[in-house]
């Protein structure tokens, strides 16, 4: 009959149990390492570690704020260059009254010129040459700075600056004939 093997092996093939617990709790401990510095790094702010190190450090001086812009400045009014004029408190008076009672500017002018004397329409035909000479000069400006910009796009983008220019120009187009009223054609035999 065959004996029983009952010999205990010292030498056990593979890992032994505890070692496997070890392993394990390792393994937790790296993915909740991982979490953790996902956590920190997502969830806690950049400037919490500016403020931190800003602590650490000589404060900054205070830089200066930009000034406000300031708004475009107008051409003086019909109505403000009629009062920069010598006017006598009696001629305030009629002006404001016109100034009050019409609203088209021609006739507000026409009113006006017929309340002033001689010198004073010179006075302001001069100023209303000059603000037209004016505005004649940056309009020539503007019209050159929109031609260098033309020159510019031109230079860079080639022909495609041109293709914009007639797309617009025939959206444009497309846009007024549909602006326009549709005409109905009249029906043979009936005259319109």
């Amino acid at each position: 009959m065959a004996r029983l093997d009952t010999r205990v092996l010292k030498e056990k093939p593979g890992v032994s149990p505890p070692w496997k617990v070890i392993f394990l709790l390792l393994g937790i401990g790296a993915i909740w390492a991982y979490i953790g510095y996902k956590y920190v790094q997502y969830r806690v702010p950049s400037r919490t570690l500016q403020v931190a190190e800003s602590e650490t450090k000589a404060p900054k001086p205070l830089t200066k704020a930009r000034p406000p812009r300031s708004a475009p400045q107008r051409p003086p009014t019909f109505l403000q260059m009629v009062n920069e004029l010598d006017l006598t408190s009696d001629q305030r008076k009629q002006i404001e009254q016109i100034a009050k009672e019409t609203t088209i500017p021609r006739v507000l002018r026409g009113r006006i010129n017929r309340v002033l004397t001689v010198q004073q329409r010179e006075q302001l035909t001069s100023k209303t040459k000059e603000l037209a000479a004016k505005r004649a000069q940056e309009q020539k400006a503007r019209l050159e700075k929109q031609k260098e910009n033309a020159a510019k796009l031109k230079k860079y983008y080639g022909n495609e600056a041109e293709y914009a220019a007639q797309a617009s120009r025939a959206i444009r187009q497309q846009a007024q004939m549909r602006r326009q009223p549709v005409a109905t054609p009249t029906p043979p035999g009936t005259q319109p």
